[in-house]
């Protein structure tokens, strides 16, 4: 950094090594000079909400999600702290709508909360086949989840709701 100080990713890579220190103030310095360099360091983006969403900074949040939301390709972990912090501030349907963002945009499929928050979301919407669908896909990406028997609960109950009506 001294010979570059504008390499994002040698800030970012300074950031994770403070976070892994628990060095968190030095961190989020880290990060924010990372996104002064490129404003398109997803690293620092994604780093810098899951810090602000553990303070319950969800305003902050949404301010850096979005902002990297205007580069392509996005990142879908963006997508889906933007939608966690969404369904914090109570505002449902644009957290349903970027966590259909984060589905599309996860080909790798490593966000299996987004499948389980959108389920969760469609449940309380009232609807049912969708909360299932997602919720059923929640379990199939992530079999072993420590909530997996509670989630399959919850899909029982929904399909048997269906067989009601």
């Amino acid at each position: 950094l001294a010979l570059a100080p504008n390499y994002a990713e040698a800030w970012a890579a300074l950031g994770k090594i403070w976070t892994a220190e628990s060095n968190q103030d030095k961190a989020r310095e880290a990060y924010e000079k990372a996104l002064a360099a490129n404003p398109a360091c997803f690293i620092a983006v994604v780093r810098l909400a899951q810090m602000d969403l553990a303070k319950g900074r969800d305003e902050e949040v949404l301010q850096i999600t979005h902002r990297a939301m205007e580069f392509e390709p996005v990142n879908p972990w963006v997508y889906f702290y933007s939608a966690v912090a969404d369904v914090h501030l109570r505002r449902r349907e644009e957290g349903e709508k970027t966590l259909r963002q984060a589905i599309a945009a996860d080909m790798a499929h490593e966000i299996p909360p987004a499948e389980h928050l959108l389920g969760t979301l469609l449940d309380k919407k009232g609807d049912t086949q969708g909360a299932i669908e997602h919720l059923k896909k929640y379990l199939e990406l992530a079999p072993h989840a420590g909530d997996a028997g509670q989630v399959q609960t919850r899909i029982d109950v929904l399909e048997q709701s269906l067989k009601i009506k």
